[in-house]
């Protein structure tokens, strides 16, 4: 049985909304529980997969998480993200633009200091490491 999680059937997204989260919600609404991603490995075919509910219910429950621990919402403008790419780096990601700041996506193979020169110059309160 998949995640099909209540709450993403009481979120409202307009058809005209084209932000990432909302096309995510509405995705998930039409796609359920088909993947979204499938990750394979060679002579082991696919070893893990996320489908469009599953990426939903992660989105907001994220978004939920960064609301009450971290008070991330609009007013907080930029999120920054120095990270592999991942579930949990597209998950706050997503998360983040459904609360309506922006995510910042930094290159972790850049050096520091332009690192550093970026989050002062966009004054990013948060950053998430991994």
């Amino acid at each position: 049985m998949g995640v099909r999680a209540p709450y993403i059937e009481d979120v409202t997204t307009s058809t005209d909304d084209l932000t990432l989260p909302a096309v995510v919600l509405q995705h998930a609404r039409t796609f359920g529980d088909k993947p979204f991603i499938e990750i394979w490995h060679d002579g082991e075919g696919v070893c893990a997969s996320l489908s469009f509910s599953e990426l939903a219910v992660g989105m907001l429950s994220t978004a939920r998480w960064l609301r009450v621990t971290h008070h991330v919402d609009a007013s907080l403008q930029y999120v920054a993200l120095l990270a592999h790419n991942s579930v949990q780096f597209v998950l706050i990601s997503l998360a983040t633009m459904y609360l309506g700041a922006t995510a910042v996506h930094l290159n972790w193979q850049q050096p520091i200091d332009t690192v550093r020169v970026l989050l002062e110059g966009l004054r990013v309160r948060l950053l998430f490491v991994s």
